[in-house]
């Protein structure tokens, strides 16, 4: 019998389907450097308002972009299954029932995803509006589970693609051509194929995927420099005399780089800081004193001293920020030549490449590294 091509993906479908591909392959790429954090986050809230957008079309869209039309019972799906083994799987004019499966952890997944990546954005971050009301452990917990769930996706679109193949090779059909001119070929053809494709009336839908989209952009697209940060400053003079005292000879590294434990060593032992002699009033001492503890690793709310923190020994007492497996993790990809490029000289300049250094702040979408 004599095939001929039927309109099966609507326009809508196949616009949702790439968008999607551009969006979980932009959300890929942009982890490779941290500072395109923020672009990252676009990525991912475009993914939202997608996601939103293919639920409701699930129920309102044209015949074959429906869940009624590839969701089907668990006897389907194993009769199909078992075809398949036999290499003579019965065709879909719409998603095979294997296909379907696929289409609804996709849509988990991905929905996982993005939510774990704005909890993980608030929290750890502490970027967006609604950053106060994450806890900076919950966020870093979650970053973790955001990670592992990313990589489930990335084994999930592996099969996918290993699917179309399979689909493609035993029924001779240009599956990934169908998903740009939404044809499919049948020896049966619909006659109404125009009504078909024609669902309730989806202004509503769209006005609501493109809204979320927007929301997500409102609540978190916020200047990192604005951002909440967790510091203990024991008051303004103690900041301004450590600022004078210690920033005199070097960078004034924030008291949140080290923990309390190393800042008692070290101001035990001024008349011998490093080779220098660096004692000070009693008065002034117990300042700096309180202010260094008081700000300390253990005590600022924020992702690098929490991280910092749990890096070390406890055992041990680092006098260098350098010292901490944390800081060292994130640094061994570094150069030498970036440390000694003019504008960094030094491993101890980190206001070289993180602006807000001297306030504590180390956002990744802040980095700034100097190139050649």
């Amino acid at each position: 019998m004599k095939t001929q091509d039927q309109k099966v993906w609507e326009w809508e479908i196949r616009l949702f389907h790439w968008l999607l591909v551009l969006s979980i392959l932009g959300a890929y790429l942009t982890t490779m450097r941290e500072n395109l954090l923020l672009l990252h986050a676009v990525f991912g809230s475009l993914a939202a308002g997608l996601i939103l957008f293919r639920v409701g079309w699930g129920f309102i869209g044209g015949k074959h972009g429906r869940f009624s039309a590839f969701v089907l019972s668990p006897k389907q799906i194993w009769n199909y299954f078992q075809q398949l083994l036999q290499r003579k799987p019965v065709r879909y004019l719409t998603h095979n029932p294997l296909a379907g499966i696929a289409v609804l952890f996709f849509l988990f997944l991905i929905s996982t995803i993005v939510f774990s990546g704005l909890v993980a954005l608030w929290g750890q971050e502490k970027i967006g509006y609604l950053a106060h009301w994450f806890p900076l452990e919950m966020g870093i917990q979650v970053a973790h589970f955001h990670h592992e769930v990313s990589e489930l996706l990335l084994l999930l679109i592996a099969v996918h693609l290993m699917g179309v193949f399979v689909d493609t090779w035993m029924h001779r059909e240009n599956i990934i051509r169908s998903m740009f001119n939404g044809r499919k070929k049948t020896q049966s053809p619909e006659l109404d194929q125009e009504e078909l494709l024609r669902g309730k009336p989806h202004f509503l839908l769209y006005a609501c995927s493109l809204s979320l989209f927007f929301l997500l952009m409102t609540i978190q697209w916020t200047s990192p420099a604005s951002q909440v940060q967790g510091e203990k400053v024991a008051s303004v003079v103690a900041a301004k005399l450590y600022q004078d005292e210690c920033g005199a000879c070097h960078l004034d590294f924030h008291p949140s780089l080290l923990p309390s434990r190393s800042w008692e060593v070290m101001m035990d032992n001024l008349s011998d800081h490093f080779g220098e002699d660096a004692a000070l009033a009693a008065e002034e001492t117990q300042k700096l004193r309180d202010y260094l503890i008081n700000n300390a690793s253990e005590s600022f709310r924020t992702e690098a001293s929490y991280k910092i923190s749990h890096s070390l020994d406890k055992k041990n007492n680092p006098l260098s920020i350098t010292q901490a497996g944390y800081w060292q993790r994130k640094h061994h990809e570094i150069s030498k030549e970036i440390f000694l490029h003019k504008k960094v000289r030094s491993k101890l300049n980190c206001t070289a490449c993180h602006p807000g250094a001297g306030a504590g702040k180390f956002e990744d979408a802040s980095i700034s590294i100097p190139t050649f």
